[in-house]
């Protein structure tokens, strides 16, 4: 569900034996589901000569979590209980996320040495999509599909028409972003099953409808 997008060059320092991001760069974009768990990356991959690490918010600046002399140590009560920092790789995980963690947050790493490597990662935090439906407008000849969430953003749609995914053709039209199908049908119409998907970068969700039961035409003289 979660991804990690713009992943870095890292620049490897093979004297002091760590591997990081670059002094002060964007370390890339971690999107996140609320209520969910999701790690930021410190984008060490080897460090023997680490001496201290830390992680903070830039904005407002908290600090969060810092290591030193195999010393973990929690600073703020906003993430108590819901933070942990990994000795092996000094990512850092935060459970049950919360719209307000979204942010920028930096990592800086001191080496044994004194030589000093910061990096930034760039936190988004979305609602998962939940209660996704299908709602109907039954005209004369047209059969309108419209696509809900209860809840989710941002949230994109498409339709399949059984497993075919539906565009626009001279039976089909999306309206408003795809959220909407027009269907143009007639009595003819057999047996098929009409689905919608919605989803965002963490989740998706999908609701599906039998057309011949709420779409039906009126035969001649009804």
């Amino acid at each position: 569900m979660f991804s990690l997008r713009r992943i870095p060059f890292l620049l490897c320092a093979s004297l002091m034996g760590i591997c990081v991001a670059g002094t002060g760069a964007a370390a890339g974009t971690v999107t996140g589901a609320r209520g969910h768990s999701v790690s930021l990356p410190a984008g060490i991959t080897a460090a023997p000569n680490v001496g201290s690490v830390e992680w903070s918010r830039t904005s407002p600046r908290t600090m969060i979590a810092t290591y030193s002399d195999e010393t973990i140590d929690y600073k703020t009560t906003n993430y108590k209980g819901r933070v942990t920092l990994h000795r092996g790789n000094f990512s850092l995980k935060i459970r049950d996320l919360r719209r307000e963690d979204a942010g920028d947050y930096e990592m800086l790493v001191v080496t044994r040495s004194g030589g000093k490597t910061s990096a930034r990662v760039r936190l988004e935090v979305y609602e998962p999509v939940a209660g996704t439906q299908i709602k109907i407008q039954n005209i004369t000849g047209i059969c309108n599909l419209t696509c809900s969430v209860t809840s989710g953003d941002p949230t994109s749609f498409r339709w399949w028409r059984g497993q075919e995914p539906l565009g626009n053709d001279s039976t089909h039209h999306p309206r408003r972003h795809g959220e909407t199908i027009e269907v143009h049908h007639t009595a003819a119409v057999g047996d098929v099953v009409y689905k919608c998907e919605a989803r965002n970068l963490v989740s998706e969700g999908t609701a599906q409808i039998l057309l011949p039961d709420v779409c039906k035409q009126a035969p001649p003289g009804e």
